[in-house]
C-alpha cells in the first residue's frame, strides 16, 4: 500500500511499488495503481509520473543485454513521436556494480519527458515523467527527485 502524504519535514512523499520505495517531490499525490504501475500527479496538475516495475524473466548480467531492453524501450518511444525529438541520439546505457541504467529526454508539441530504466538481476523500473504547460527544467528537476529517491 502507498504510504502518500508528506513526510513530518514536508520535505517528500514516498510511495511503495513492488520491492522499490520511490520518493516523489512534496505535492505530487497518487492517481492510479495496478501491482506493476504506479502513476502521480504533481499539485498543479501540469505533471505526470508513470513507474512501472517488470520482471524480465532472468537474471541479465551483461550490459549488451540490457542495452536490448532499452531498444525496445526507445523504439516504441520513437513510434509515438509525431513531431519530436529525443536525446541524447542514441541514449547511451551505463553499468553501476550489478545495476543497469538509461537516461532519456525528448519533447513535442508542448509536451516535454524524461525517461530512466533501471535494471537490478531480473527487476526493470522505468521512471517515465512529463510535463505541459510547464518548462522542460521544472520537468527535469521533478525528474531528478524521483531517480534520486528510487531506493
Amino acid at each position: 500500500m502507498a504510504s502518500s502524504g508528506k513526510n513530518p519535514d514536508g520535505a517528500v512523499n514516498s510511495f511503495r511499488l513492488g520491492d522499490s520505495t520511490i520518493i516523489a517531490p512534496t505535492d505530487w499525490y497518487e492517481v492510479k495503481r495496478t501491482e506493476d504501475k504506479l502513476v502521480l500527479r504533481s499539485g498543479d496538475g501540469h505533471q505526470q509520473s508513470t513507474i512501472t516495475t517488470l520482471d524480465v524473466g532472468r537474471s541479465v548480467s551483461s550490459l549488451d543485454d540490457f542495452k536490448l531492453i532499452c531498444q525496445v524501450r526507445l523504439d516504441a518511444e520513437r513510434k509515438v513521436l509525431e513531431d519530436g525529438f529525443l536525446a541524447p541520439d542514441p541514449p547511451e546505457p551505463f553499468q553501476v556494480g550489478r545495476a543497469f541504467g538509461m537516461h532519456y529526454y525528448g519533447g513535442e508539441k508542448g509536451r516535454f519527458f524524461c525517461g530512466y530504466l533501471s535494471l537490478l538481476a531480473s527487476n526493470l523500473i522505468t521512471i517515465y515523467v512529463e510535463g505541459r504547460d510547464v518548462s522542460p527544467e521544472v520537468v527535469g528537476e521533478s525528474f531528478r527527485t524521483f531517480v534520486e529517491g528510487l531506493r
